[in-house]
């Protein structure tokens, strides 16, 4: 099956075109999870899965995919999103000129 990453958030530095798109796991059925896991290898590489510990997931489940991973208890630190953000921002091109 396919599917289509569309980013929760993204993060741009306001001095450059680096952006970093960011995905929040944390309240999903299991179901969905897996579905979405199997999605990251089609996955930007400026991707950060920001990920709620309850969703249990192993490190074997993430291993590989050199995709930035936040892990949270309560609520997502926006120092840990940020750090990530340094790590795998890219550059982007501009948005084409709309008539």
């Amino acid at each position: 099956s396919q599917g289509v990453w569309i980013p929760d958030f993204s993060v741009r530095q306001s001095e450059s075109a680096r952006v970093a798109h960011v995905e929040v796991l944390g309240f999903w059925r299991a179901d969905y999870l897996n579905r979405r896991l199997k999605l990251l290898k089609t996955a930007p590489k400026n991707l950060i899965l920001v990920i709620s510990d309850k969703l249990k997931l192993s490190e074997g489940q993430l291993e590989n995919t050199g995709i930035q991973v936040v892990m949270f208890k309560r609520t997502p630190r926006f120092q840990d999103v940020l750090a990530a953000a340094e790590k795998c921002a890219l550059e982007e091109a501009p948005d084409a000129p709309r008539s």
